[in-house]
Protein backbone atom coordinates (compact mmCIF):
# COMPACT_ATOMS: atom_id res chain seq x y z
CA UNK A 1 0.00 0.00 0.00
CA UNK A 2 1.25 3.48 -0.86
CA UNK A 3 0.52 6.68 1.07
CA UNK A 4 0.36 10.23 -0.29
CA UNK A 5 0.30 13.42 1.75
CA UNK A 6 -1.49 16.58 0.63
CA UNK A 7 -0.95 20.20 1.53
CA UNK A 8 -3.75 21.78 3.55
CA UNK A 9 -4.88 23.61 0.40
CA UNK A 10 -5.97 20.28 -1.06
CA UNK A 11 -7.06 18.36 2.06
CA UNK A 12 -10.72 19.41 2.00
CA UNK A 13 -11.23 18.59 -1.67
CA UNK A 14 -9.51 15.21 -1.30
CA UNK A 15 -11.85 14.47 1.64
CA UNK A 16 -14.91 15.54 -0.32
CA UNK A 17 -14.01 13.35 -3.30
CA UNK A 18 -13.69 16.33 -5.65
CA UNK A 19 -9.95 15.68 -6.12
CA UNK A 20 -9.29 12.15 -7.33
CA UNK A 21 -5.82 12.51 -8.76
CA UNK A 22 -2.37 13.70 -7.79
CA UNK A 23 0.77 14.58 -9.70
CA UNK A 24 3.98 13.32 -8.15
CA UNK A 25 7.65 13.12 -9.00
CA UNK A 26 9.34 9.85 -9.71
CA UNK A 27 10.16 7.75 -6.66
CA UNK A 28 11.03 4.17 -5.87
CA UNK A 29 7.41 3.00 -5.75
CA UNK A 30 4.07 4.53 -6.61
CA UNK A 31 0.64 3.01 -6.33
CA UNK A 32 -0.32 0.44 -8.92
CA UNK A 33 -3.76 0.09 -10.50
CA UNK A 34 -6.04 -2.03 -8.37
CA UNK A 35 -4.30 -1.44 -5.04
CA UNK A 36 -5.49 0.78 -2.19
CA UNK A 37 -3.91 4.17 -1.58
CA UNK A 38 -3.79 5.98 1.74
CA UNK A 39 -4.40 9.72 1.56
CA UNK A 40 -3.22 11.99 4.37
CA UNK A 41 -2.46 15.56 5.26
CA UNK A 42 0.39 16.49 7.58
CA UNK A 43 2.28 13.21 7.31
CA UNK A 44 5.33 13.01 9.57
CA UNK A 45 3.86 15.65 11.88
CA UNK A 46 1.69 15.60 15.00
CA UNK A 47 -1.11 16.99 12.84
CA UNK A 48 -1.15 13.91 10.56
CA UNK A 49 -4.69 13.01 9.56
CA UNK A 50 -6.13 10.42 7.20
CA UNK A 51 -8.40 12.07 4.64
CA UNK A 52 -10.41 9.19 3.16
CA UNK A 53 -11.74 6.00 4.72
CA UNK A 54 -11.97 3.34 3.46
CA UNK A 55 -8.86 3.63 1.32
CA UNK A 56 -9.63 4.45 -2.31
CA UNK A 57 -8.37 2.19 -5.08
CA UNK A 58 -5.74 3.29 -7.58
CA UNK A 59 -7.39 3.40 -10.97
CA UNK A 60 -4.55 4.54 -13.22
CA UNK A 61 -0.93 5.64 -13.19
CA UNK A 62 0.25 7.62 -16.20
CA UNK A 63 3.44 9.36 -17.15
CA UNK A 64 2.93 13.13 -17.00
CA UNK A 65 4.98 16.01 -18.33
CA UNK A 66 4.14 19.59 -17.37
CA UNK A 67 5.61 22.55 -19.21
CA UNK A 68 3.94 25.48 -17.52
CA UNK A 69 5.88 28.13 -19.45
CA UNK A 70 4.32 26.86 -22.67
CA UNK A 71 0.99 25.69 -21.19
CA UNK A 72 1.61 22.10 -22.28
CA UNK A 73 0.59 18.89 -20.52
CA UNK A 74 1.35 15.41 -21.80
CA UNK A 75 -0.14 12.18 -20.44
CA UNK A 76 1.49 8.92 -21.53
CA UNK A 77 3.22 10.80 -24.37
CA UNK A 78 -0.09 12.21 -25.70
CA UNK A 79 -0.37 16.01 -25.55
CA UNK A 80 -3.61 17.25 -24.00
CA UNK A 81 -5.56 19.60 -26.26
CA UNK A 82 -5.51 23.22 -25.05
CA UNK A 83 -9.28 23.22 -24.63
CA UNK A 84 -9.02 20.43 -22.01
CA UNK A 85 -6.41 22.06 -19.75
CA UNK A 86 -9.02 23.71 -17.49
CA UNK A 87 -10.73 20.33 -16.93
CA UNK A 88 -7.35 18.75 -16.18
CA UNK A 89 -6.51 21.49 -13.65
CA UNK A 90 -9.94 21.28 -12.00
CA UNK A 91 -9.56 17.50 -11.56
CA UNK A 92 -6.33 18.28 -9.73
CA UNK A 93 -8.00 20.73 -7.36
CA UNK A 94 -7.50 24.08 -9.05
CA UNK A 95 -10.04 26.64 -10.23
CA UNK A 96 -8.64 26.53 -13.78
CA UNK A 97 -5.38 26.03 -15.63
CA UNK A 98 -4.09 29.54 -14.87
CA UNK A 99 -4.59 28.88 -11.14
CA UNK A 100 -2.68 25.61 -11.49
CA UNK A 101 0.03 27.24 -13.54
CA UNK A 102 0.56 30.03 -11.00
CA UNK A 103 0.70 27.62 -8.05
CA UNK A 104 2.98 25.21 -9.91
CA UNK A 105 5.45 27.91 -10.97
CA UNK A 106 5.53 29.39 -7.45
CA UNK A 107 6.02 25.95 -5.88
CA UNK A 108 8.20 24.20 -8.48
CA UNK A 109 9.60 26.93 -10.73
CA UNK A 110 9.63 27.03 -14.51
CA UNK A 111 11.49 23.81 -15.25
CA UNK A 112 9.70 21.12 -17.23
CA UNK A 113 8.37 18.53 -14.77
CA UNK A 114 8.29 14.82 -15.49
CA UNK A 115 6.56 12.44 -13.12
CA UNK A 116 3.36 10.45 -12.75
CA UNK A 117 -0.33 11.16 -12.46
CA UNK A 118 -2.12 8.83 -10.05
CA UNK A 119 -5.92 8.56 -10.24
CA UNK A 120 -8.13 6.78 -7.71
CA UNK A 121 -11.76 5.94 -7.17
CA UNK A 122 -13.72 5.42 -3.99
CA UNK A 123 -13.46 1.96 -2.50
CA UNK A 124 -16.58 -0.15 -3.05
Amino acid sequence: MVAYSFAMRFARIVESGAKTQTIRGHRKRHARPGEPVQLYTGMRTKACRKLVTPDPICEAVMAVTLDMRHAAVTLDDAPLPLDTLNDFAQADGFANFEDMRGWWQKTHGDAVFEGVLIRWKASA
